[in-house]
Parts: C-alpha cells; sequence; structure tokens
C-alpha cells in the first residue's frame, strides 16, 4: 500500500480518518495524498473570485493539517497535499485512478457507526463508483492494531486474486487472522467459492457459515463474536454488498458496527 488517497473537508470525523491512515500508512512507508475538493457555486461575474478565494481557502486549510499531522509521521512516510476545483465523489474517484492509488481511505459523516457508510454520504457515493479499494473509518473508531479480521463473502465467484490483495496485505503485516463467513436465510444452500481457499492460503483464516433471517445483523453478530478489528466486504454491481445497500436504504436498518470496513470490487 505505497500510493494511499485520503480525502478531507477539515471536519472532527475527517481528522479521526486522517489519524487512523497515518498510523496504518506508518507500516507501509506509503504515500499519503492528501486532498480537499471545493465546489464553488457561480455566481455572475464574480465566479473567478469565488474560485479563486475557495482554492486559497482550501490550500490554507491543507497547510495547516499537514503542519498538525507531521507529530504523527514515522519516517519514509510522506504526505502529498491537493486542492480540487470539482464535485466531490467524481473527483476522488479521478483522481485515485491517475494516480493508480492502492487505498482510498475517507471518514463516515452524519451517522454513527458504519450506517453512514449506507446511507447517502459522500463515502458511500465513492464506494459506489471507484474500483479502488476503499476504507471507511467511522467517526469514533480509533487506530488499534488490527490481530482479527472479519470478511463477509456471497457465493459468486471472485474473479482475481488480486481482488483479496489489500486484505492480505494488512493481515501479512499485522499477523492478522481472517474469519471468512457466508451467511445465509435459513434453508438456503451455502455455498463458497473454493478459489478463497486457495486466495488467502498465505495467511491464518478459517471459514464460517451462518443462518441469519436478516444479513446486516447477521455480519454484525460474526464481528462481535470475533472481536473483529476490521469488517472486509466485497462490492460487486449486484449481489451481497448491493442487496445490503438496497435494503439498508430503503428499510432504514443498517449495521450497529463502529470498527473500519474495508470495501474491495470484484
Amino acid at each position: 500500500m505505497k500510493k494511499i488517497i485520503i480525502p478531507t473537508d477539515f471536519s472532527q470525523n475527517a481528522w479521526n480518518a486522517l489519524k487512523y491512515a497515518v498510523n496504518l500508512a506508518n507500516k507501509y512507508q506509503s504515500e499519503i495524498h492528501l486532498l480537499n475538493i471545493y465546489e464553488p457555486i457561480s455566481s455572475t461575474g464574480s465566479f473567478i473570485s469565488i474560485k479563486d478565494f475557495m482554492q486559497e481557502d482550501a490550500e490554507k486549510g491543507l497547510k495547516i493539517t499537514l503542519k498538525e499531522l507531521q507529530a504523527y509521521l514515522k519516517p519514509g512516510t510522506t504526505i502529498v497535499t491537493k486542492a480540487l476545483l470539482g464535485k466531490t465523489v467524481p473527483s476522488i474517484c479521478r483522481y485515485a485512478k491517475s494516480m493508480e492509488a492502492d487505498l482510498i481511505i475517507m471518514g463516515t459523516q452524519g451517522a454513527s457507526g458504519l450506517k453512514a457508510v449506507f446511507f447517502g454520504s459522500n463515502t458511500s457515493g465513492v464506494m459506489k463508483q471507484t474500483d479502488v479499494p476503499l476504507l471507511a473509518i467511522p467517526g469514533d473508531a480509533n487506530y488499534r492494531p488490527i490481530k482479527s479480521i472479519a470478511m463477509a463473502i456471497d457465493s459468486e465467484v471472485i474473479t482475481d486474486e488480486d481482488v483479496l490483495e489489500p486484505v492480505l496485505q494488512l493481515a501479512k503485516t499485522h499477523g492478522a487472522k481472517i474469519n471468512v463467513v457466508h451467511i445465509e436465510k435459513a434453508g438456503q444452500a451455502v455455498l463458497i467459492d473454493a478459489g478463497v481457499d486457495v486466495f488467502l492460503s498465505e495467511v491464518p483464516h478459517t471459514f464460517y457459515a451462518m443462518e441469519s433471517d436478516n444479513i446486516k445483523e447477521g455480519i454484525t453478530e460474526f464481528v462481535e463474536r470475533k472481536e473483529a478489528d476490521l469488517l472486509v466486504m466485497i462490492r460487486r454491481d449486484r449481489s451481497f454488498l448491493g442487496s445490503i445497500f438496497h435494503e439498508s436504504v430503503t428499510q432504514k436498518t443498517m449495521f450497529d458496527s463502529n470498527i473500519p470496513l474495508l470495501i474491495l470490487s470484484n
């Protein structure tokens, strides 16, 4: 994880995510790209002046944040700052792609735990649009060494072993065990892609099958049972994560876990 993108709006939630991100980046001597996206409202005859003012304000905020982060950096970890004009979600996605980033780290806002990730935040927007792995940090999640990883999977095939590379790196670096869980509703057959076992062969891992009428509640229960420090899920165009996201929005029933969530794209 040599190149990590961290957007910030200078809020407390963003600062919490930054501290988590720097602690993680120090493990890999990463190059951090600290972004602030500003989107001025145009007004007749004044767009240029407003844009210039907001760019100056963004760069000032980044300079202050960079100074505050210096105390957390370890040798080898560096930070690049960038103020970008544009819409937040597409700007983050484009920048991460252009930089060939290994990871995007964002804080959640406006809700507790992971429910903010599934309910209309910029984080959820980036999650749905980018192919770069995304680590979402709840507002009250403090960095701690990752010793137990919960990974929830569906029965669909993982087409490329590189999909799981970020979680493999995290497990190797922290000496963590990966607990893989597949949850189905009662009476349905439990099918797990055998390739997952091969892809995870380099790290300690165990498979679990659970029955639950509510997949979200089942995952939350599993996370608590395994005392997980990180939850990993795989985003697909449809199926497992997509259906959970849809249910979360329509039913207003969302995750109540306060650990970071790593979203991988297959």
